[in-house]
């Protein structure tokens, strides 16, 4: 349920927190800055004691429907689309989405929002701030990465600058080749798995290793 003023609780007026409630409520933090609000896309059905999704007639939530509040929020304040692609799974379109945006969860991000950590540093090589950038464009692990990915696939974006580049061949995807195609997927699939070892890293304390990680990349897509 919600409190008056739009916020997130449960029965008794817990404040849900980690796993998928946390991640509904980072993903709520988010639409708010877009000026997207949870709360004003679904009623509760206290009959049936369901959720009805309102931009849906049928009260089934879509992704696509989803996209289009959020762009047309957003296009007020920011010129950034969602540019969801219909091929990919939608939590992997909304990790790009937030990647666009600058509003992963690196640890930096977190401390501005006052969680207390032992170090900013990159899970992935521990020698530099960890960020969107560093994380997927000049960290020497995802370096090595791409420079095999790069040496199996040479179409595979190896020397970038900046996330834009990388997201450049992602883009693409929903009118390209068949070569444009494969080289998105990839992408895609890069950014997913580095992601989700950065994950392994932080939360587990043990991460994959190279070789494993660049199969992953290839496999996934």
């Amino acid at each position: 349920m919600f409190r008056s003023n739009g916020s997130l609780v449960l029965r008794g007026g817990r404040v849900p927190s980690g796993g998928s409630w946390g991640a509904i409520r980072e993903l709520d933090k988010d639409l708010e800055s877009h000026n997207v609000h949870l709360h004003d896309l679904f009623s509760f059905n206290v009959q049936n004691r369901y959720w009805n999704w309102k931009l849906e007639s049928d009260g089934r939530f879509s992704v696509s429907s989803h996209r289009m509040a959020i762009d047309d929020s957003s296009s007020r304040f920011t010129e950034t689309e969602t540019k969801w692609n219909n091929i990919v799974p939608g939590k992997i379109n909304l990790l790009l989405w937030r990647m666009r945006l600058g509003r992963l969860p690196t640890k930096p991000n977190l401390m501005k929002r006052g969680v207390m950590l032992n170090s900013d540093l990159c899970p992935l090589c521990l020698s530099a701030q960890e960020s969107d950038e560093h994380l997927f464009v000049h960290c020497s692990t995802s370096k090595e990465v791409r420079a095999r990915i790069h040496a199996w696939c040479p179409d595979f974006p190896f020397v970038i600058a900046s996330v834009a580049d990388l997201l450049g061949d992602y883009d693409v995807v929903n009118n390209a080749s068949k070569k444009k195609v494969i080289v998105g997927a990839l992408v895609v699939a890069y950014v997913w798995i580095i992601w989700n070892n950065r994950n392994l890293l932080v939360f587990n304390k043990r991460g994959n290793p190279l070789s494993i990680i660049v199969s992953e990349v290839i496999s996934y897509s």
